[in-house]
């Protein structure tokens, strides 16, 4: 999950308000939420979010009234591996030592900057002094432009290496301690990874709306304007009128961009493929029977990085059973790919 990109999403819709953002900076043993999970709490106690199955977030919201009194940060360690009747572990679910720092936020000029490199596809590194004489600062924001949004007068040489190091190998979420024992975050920022879905069928409809909730920046392509008319697809970045292999001629794909082929019109999936075959995208998934997509490639065989046919195998039959099996595969993929780089611990 993307929980920045949600986080950002709630302060820029409540410009006026505080909030207090909770972040997992480290988890020992099992827990519902991994390190880097965000969450607000507004100065009437909504919840925004969650970073545990439902067992921490009331007791945050003491916390963030007491940070939102007092304008100062707090450490918070809730250990659940407790079995007793008195412990957090009794019907929490979880068995590890969950550690959470909780901050006083809102919408401002730098959220406004780091959404805009987000935006751009640029990641952005975030440090958070946790403790120390540094506790109170303002976070250090470093970009992969190389540039920096926030704080670049007071960091060290050493600690410029952990930001680079931390974009070059994609590392999420890590604590280090640096002079004097002193303890900072650094938090991977990333933007949403984009999906196209070339096709605009009634079977995309449900698609479209759950993979925008699940975080993918959808981009819908295809020639009928009578299916953008008539079909429900509010949810998607954009809807573009074009046949999908003259969009695919006039546009450069990301490198990390998501491809679905789902037009059910054999020469345009075929175009489209022989495109996408010299310049793959990070994941492409072909809708029908791997029979259609051999004859797609024929006389060449398919491409083991390919998803033909695409999907979980969930025997999903239907529209919407479909686009579970889709977005399940999707996120399998997503997720094998952070744990593979290093996001996950």
């Amino acid at each position: 999950m993307n929980d920045l990109f949600r986080v950002l999403q709630v302060l820029k819709n409540n410009k006026l308000s505080r909030f207090v953002m909770a972040t997992v900076i480290a988890v020992e043993g099992s827990a519902y939420r991994h390190e880097g999970a965000k969450m607000l709490i507004d100065a009437q106690g909504n919840i925004h979010g969650l970073i545990s199955g439902g067992c921490l977030e009331e007791d945050l919201v003491h916390y963030a009234n007491e940070v939102l009194q007092s304008g100062k940060p707090k450490n918070i360690t809730y250990d659940l591996s407790s079995e007793d009747d008195l412990g957090w572990g009794n019907g929490a679910g979880c068995n590890g030592i969950i550690y959470v720092y909780i901050e006083e936020t809102s919408w401002n000029g730098l959220w406004e900057k780091i959404e805009q490199k987000l935006l751009s596809l640029q990641r952005v590194v975030s440090v958070t002094f946790i403790d120390g004489e540094n506790h109170q600062k303002n976070g250090i924001y470093y970009c992969e432009d190389g540039e920096f949004l926030n704080g670049s007068d007071s960091i060290g040489q050493s600690l410029v290496a952990h930001l680079e190091n931390s974009i070059a190998n994609e590392k999420k979420t890590k604590m280090i301690t640096i002079a004097n024992h002193e303890r900072i975050l650094i938090e991977l920022y990333k933007p949403r990874e984009r999906l196209y879905i070339f096709g605009a069928g009634p079977d995309t409809e449900p698609l479209v709306w759950l993979a925008s909730k699940l975080d993918f920046t959808v981009y819908l392509i295809d020639p009928r304007r009578e299916r953008f008319e008539q079909g429900s697809f509010s949810t998607a970045e954009q809807m573009i009128e074009e046949f999908p292999h003259v969009y695919l001629e006039d546009n450069e794909l990301h490198p990390n961009s998501y491809v679905l082929l789902m037009t059910h019109h054999f020469q345009w999936d075929q175009r489209a493929l022989k495109y996408l075959i010299n310049k793959p995208p990070n994941y492409l998934g072909i809708l029908g029977p791997k029979k259609r997509t051999a004859r797609l490639l024929d006389p060449n065989p398919i491409p083991p990085w390919i998803h033909s046919p695409v999907g979980m195998d969930i025997q999903a039959e239907g529209p919407e059973e479909i686009a579970i099996s889709i977005c399940a595969e999707l996120i399998k993929y997503r997720n094998m790919s952070e744990t593979k780089n290093g996001f996950k611990s």
